[in-house]
């Protein structure tokens, strides 16, 4: 049987108006963010969906809730699903980041090299792909699951993406980016192993006049 998986990204929160990195920091939705979360609900209302599971967080949660009050649904939170932990970065402001550990820690170690850039005391974007991949392997191993939705965060999609797609960590910073807030991306999995389909999909917000933001 093959299950078609439909990762969203949360949409914006009160970190990424504030450019501040979070992690497993909770960090609520803005009202864009509520608004960016309806509408990509109402893109996709149309798609039967067997569950929808979220990361505990309250950003991934609230945009999970979009969809699940569209479908007269319930959402089924996993902590396994949040986001990468940030160690010593959480919830700092990137301005601070920069002055503290240096302009090249920032942009040219976790911009530019995002898979092999090891934050102090962080998760680190590999085991993080590995942590999301086993967990929605388990998830679809659980259930005879025709279609679900997963909401997650930015890194935590493009880790498991990346590990999707093969890419060596030293390719992972390069080969895709972030997926924009409350964009999905597709990937199906036959019971032995993912394929991708599509990464951040984002068109929907087209007419709020929202276009992709890299952060």
């Amino acid at each position: 049987m093959i299950t078609e998986i439909y990762l969203i990204r949360h949409g914006e929160s009160e970190a990424n108006l504030s450019h501040r990195a979070c992690g497993f920091t909770d960090s609520p939705l803005t009202d864009l963010g509520r608004l960016q979360a309806k509408i990509t609900a109402e893109a996709l209302a149309d798609l039967e969906v067997d569950a929808i599971f979220s990361s505990d967080l309250s950003r991934a949660y609230e945009t999970a809730l979009a969809h699940a009050e569209l479908r007269g649904t319930s959402v089924i939170k996993s902590e396994a699903l949040r986001e990468i932990h940030l160690g010593e970065w959480e919830y700092m402001q990137v301005d601070d980041i920069v002055a503290k550990y240096g302009r090249e820690s920032y942009h040219g170690g976790w911009r530019e090299n995002f898979g092999t850039y090891i934050i102090p005391g962080s998760e680190g974007a590999v085991n993080c792909g590995k942590r999301i991949f086993g967990e929605i392997k388990r998830i679809c191993d659980s259930a005879d699951y025709r279609r679900i939705f997963i909401v997650s965060h930015g890194a935590a999609i493009r880790s498991f993406y990346s590990l999707v797609l093969g890419l060596a960590p030293e390719e992972m910073g390069k080969a895709i980016q972030y997926p924009s807030n409350a964009s999905y991306s597709v990937v199906t999995y036959d019971g032995e192993s993912f394929t991708a389909k599509e990464y951040s999909v984002d068109s929907h917000m087209e007419k709020i006049g929202i276009t992709k933001v890299n952060w």
